[in-house]
């Protein structure tokens, strides 16, 4: 059975909880902050809403879905962003909008700051990024509503705000 850490603000560890053996490999966990339920992802087109506890427990497994009604793959680190999911898509720089609601999601490329990145890079190590440097890493700060992105291996973070009614999956 896989630990999950969780930390406060001050990054001091608050407890340890055991993640269910039946999700392999996972990859990201978040949670609605009003709900006890924790989302994980495995890579795969699932999430996960479990409970996490002395006996941890998948409650419900939701299949994600683009907004062309397609199966959606590669579900990797995720942010809980004001009532929505933020998945970013693994071995990619594109993130899953999800609304959790109606399982669908709205795909947005950050293919840009992944550019920008490896001019960084190239600047401060002296090499490009490989292939597999890609979108890797999301957090959402509710007090300045603005998104952190960053990548495998990437030497910067990019703080971002963005109308998130546009965000939203219809």
């Amino acid at each position: 059975m896989l630990t999950s850490l969780k930390f406060d603000e001050k990054l001091n560890e608050k407890e340890q909880l055991s993640i269910p053996w039946e999700i392999e490999g996972p990859l990201g966990i978040t949670h609605d902050p009003e709900s006890t339920y924790h989302l994980i992802s495995n890579g795969s087109n699932y999430l996960y809403e479990v409970e996490l506890s002395d006996r941890p427990a998948v409650i419900n497994t939701l299949r994600i879905y683009d907004e062309n009604k397609r199966i959606l793959e590669g579900l990797a680190s995720l942010a809980w962003v004001e009532g929505l999911v933020w998945a970013n898509l693994k071995d990619s720089s594109k993130v899953a909008i999800i609304d959790l609601k109606t399982r669908k999601a709205k795909i947005l490329d950050f293919s840009p700051l992944r550019r920008i990145a490896g001019i960084v890079n190239r600047r401060l190590k002296k090499r490009s990024l490989k292939e597999e440097e890609c979108l890797s890493g999301i957090a959402y700060n509710s007090q300045t509503k603005k998104i952190l992105l960053t990548g495998k291996n990437w030497p910067i973070v990019f703080e971002i705000k963005m109308n998130l009614k546009f965000a939203k999956v219809i």
